[in-house]
């Protein structure tokens, strides 16, 4: 998997997010055999949105919407897919009076 992000700062608490990723996953064999309906190929875009609250809090909205797959032979992919991400930040506190 690789990816490639660039973002934008819209105000002091959002910011706009693009990624575009790739997944490649190789055919698999079972004792020297190549198995069907494995390994592919999929080019993602991402746009996300994530919001900043009292600076510890990010909630993020994103879809990945797939714009290239080559799968071998019949395989499941997804159309596209949404997601909501909550991230707590934790900083440790500082001791008083140690240096």
């Amino acid at each position: 998997i690789s990816a490639f992000f660039v973002s934008r700062k819209i105000n002091l608490h959002w910011t706009a997010i693009l990624q575009l990723r790739n997944e490649w996953r190789k055919i698999d064999t079972w004792e020297g055999v190549k198995l069907n309906s494995t390994g592919g190929d999929v080019v993602t875009i991402s746009p996300q949105i994530n919001h900043t609250i009292a600076q510890k809090w990010n909630i993020s909205l994103l879809m990945d919407v797939p714009v290239y797959r080559k799968y071998n032979l019949a395989q499941l992919g997804a159309k596209y897919a949404v997601a909501v991400n909550v991230v707590r930040d934790f900083k440790p506190k500082r001791k008083t009076g140690m240096h």
